[in-house]
């Protein structure tokens, strides 16, 4: 709906479409785009070395990305700024008197699993506090979220007292691992989010994570794509912008049968 907003203002039409997380569906999509003659693309699914990217430059139309940055820096793009949304969830979680937090990473092919994992650590570096209880997701979705978080309670210590997950979807997985294992969140362990997709204040117990501003998100990617299609060798800039901490349910101070002694 931003970039909607934004390039409507700009007298642009936009088409929309998904590609479902295949480079296959997206390479296929671009291409009939192109072939269209579409005057410009935001791209939100980028992976960090993203062999798409290079086709649309020789191909000469202006792109941007959206959520993403590639490894290269070589597209505009508007982010947010996710390792200032890691430290949040972490100091929210320290000061609830978590010690032992663990954290369920996105897929490291993506800029968001890689900075929010560099975030995750820089936080817990900062609070003095040790960062090495780490499951990588291979995906955004529930499935990966839930097995993730199973392979954390089969190989970390026992003393883990919270989840920082890289996605809701993930948050929501990881919940369900936990109930199975007959943990209850967040009597026994408290659980972070990342996005705050819509009706994550329904779920039970409605999710703490932090908030993307996504309508800004789409608005300011537009506006550079406007930018870029009227001056394509000034078109590099990132625009990086500030999420905030929702503190819902999920997350409550350490239960003293869990404090170490």
């Amino acid at each position: 709906r931003g970039i909607e907003d934004g390039l409507r203002l700009g007298g642009l039409f936009t088409l929309v479409a998904n590609a479902g997380g295949s480079t296959e569906a997206t390479r296929d999509l671009l291409g009939r785009m192109l072939a269209q003659g579409v005057d410009g693309v935001i791209l939100a699914t980028a992976s960090r070395k993203d062999s798409l990217l290079p086709l649309l430059r020789k191909a000469g139309v202006p792109v941007v990305l959206v959520n993403r940055v590639d490894a290269h820096g070589g597209s505009p793009a508007v982010v947010s700024d996710d390792q200032s949304g890691m430290a949040q969830s972490v100091d929210h979680l320290v000061a609830l008197g978590h010690r032992q937090i663990a954290h369920l990473a996105g897929p490291q092919t993506l800029s968001t699993g890689e900075r929010r994992l560099q975030g995750f650590r820089t936080a817990m570096a900062d609070a003095g506090l040790d960062a090495s209880n780490v499951e990588v997701c291979n995906a955004y979705s529930i499935e990966a979220g839930y097995a993730a978080c199973q392979r954390l309670l089969a190989g970390a210590s026992t003393s883990i007292t919270a989840l920082v997950a890289c996605n809701d979807l993930v948050a929501l997985g990881a919940i369900d691992a936990l109930r199975e294992a007959g943990l209850q969140v967040p009597q026994d362990m408290s659980v972070t989010g990342h996005n705050d997709m819509p009706l994550m204040d329904r779920v039970e117990p409605a999710l703490t994570t932090v908030r993307i501003q996504h309508h800004e998100m789409g608005r300011a990617a537009a506006q550079l794509l406007i930018q870029a299609m009227a001056n394509p060798a000034r078109a590099d800039t990132t625009i990086m912008l500030r999420p905030e901490l929702i503190v819902r349910n999920s997350t409550a101070p350490i239960p003293k049968h869990r404090r170490p002694p």
